[in-house]
């Protein structure tokens, strides 16, 4: 993602800096589509089709797991300990004996099916 983004903020900078300013068509063309190559590329990245760069953690995570992540609160690729930390205070939050909730148990159901999924993918590392 930083390499992308500082791609994006260079190229934005150089055409912030230098409005317009040359009389070359073929000069506005390139910026503009150099540009254009960017912003698509940062959309790209933000709409989950691109690989983020080899610095982040949560690179190569399917969908269902990372959205099992998100459920339980944490960042994509937090360590197994961290998960199953935030699966025990989630579950002791919702649970239907603690929460009288209509929604407890299926909060719980989801928060179990989860912290499964991280679980087995790990294991599947």
């Amino acid at each position: 993602m930083s390499q992308i983004f500082d791609r994006f903020s260079r190229i934005v900078r150089s055409v912030m800096n230098d409005p317009l300013k040359s009389s070359s068509r073929d000069h506005h063309e390139y910026e503009d589509s150099d540009m254009r190559d960017a912003w698509e590329e940062l959309n790209s990245f933000l709409d989950g089709e691109a690989v983020p760069d080899a610095a982040d953690p949560g690179r190569n995570i399917p969908e269902a797991v990372r959205k099992a992540y998100i459920r339980l609160g944490l960042k994509a690729g937090a360590p197994l300990s961290d998960a199953q930390k935030a699966y025990r205070e989630l579950l002791y939050t919702y649970h239907p004996d603690r929460n009288s909730s209509p929604e407890a148990g299926r909060n719980t159901r989801e928060i179990l099916e989860a912290f499964r999924s991280i679980k087995a993918w790990q294991a599947g590392r």
